[in-house]
């Protein structure tokens, strides 16, 4: 409503790219952490909760640009007649 066509696909390709860097940057993280659990004692290991939940907000915004309006704005079903 406040912006046109280029702002908005501007907006939605910067926030796919910086979506993809952080979900590369967690998953490397989470990744670390599983190929070695032993190495990362208490101080660290919120940190990696931390990165766990950050890949998965990153995963949804990924969707989110996959699948565009078709997240907050699906198509309706006709309603059934009552008759």
């Amino acid at each position: 409503m406040f912006f046109n066509e280029d702002e908005i696909r501007f907006a939605r390709v910067w926030i796919l790219v910086w979506s993809v860097l952080c979900c590369a940057s967690t998953f490397f993280t989470v990744t670390t952490y599983l190929v070695d659990m032993q190495r990362f004692r208490y101080p660290e290991r919120p940190i990696i909760f931390l990165s766990g939940c950050y890949t998965m907000v990153s995963v949804a915004y990924i969707a989110g640009f996959v699948l565009q309006e078709r997240v907050v704005a699906p198509r309706r079903r006709a309603a059934p007649s009552s008759s």
